[in-house]
């Protein structure tokens, strides 16, 4: 794997890979690369997974000048809609509330940063985007 022209050490990956395994934690071992950028969206799919606010603040400290909103659009309701796995099937959207990620990622911004959590706020919406795809 390469990203922005730089090999990764795979050897140092697979060393920290194994490492991480056993407890889940893959994506820190990515996360900590200079490289690597996270994608904040999505998170409407696991309401109640058990400390996710704790692993999207996990995320938030470890890279918040790597991390941009990208949606999932058209946000397909996957395999319960279409157990089958017909492709050629319409699919349903989920219906969800941007109101409610929107509200749910300013307290991560609120926890993380402290305060208004105005500035993460803006990292996340404008400024790395605008740093990612080199847009000015």
């Amino acid at each position: 794997m390469r990203t922005r022209g730089d090999p990764l050490n795979k050897a140092a990956m697979i060393a920290a890979a194994g490492h991480v395994w056993p407890f889940g934690w893959i994506i820190q071992g990515y996360i900590a690369l200079e490289q690597v950028w996270t994608k904040g969206g999505g998170t409407y799919r696991f309401p109640s997974l058990p400390d996710l606010d704790e692993y999207v603040t996990d995320i938030l400290l470890t890279a918040l000048d790597r991390i941009v909103w990208v949606t999932d659009w058209p946000r397909s309701a996957g395999m319960e809609a279409n157990p089958e796995g017909d492709r050629n099937m319409v699919q349903v959207c989920r219906n969800v509330d941007d109101t409610a990620f929107i509200t749910r990622g300013r307290k991560w911004y609120q926890d993380v940063e402290g305060g208004t959590g105005e500035l993460l706020d803006r990292k996340f919406w404008v400024e790395n985007p605008k740093k990612l795809w080199q847009w000015d």
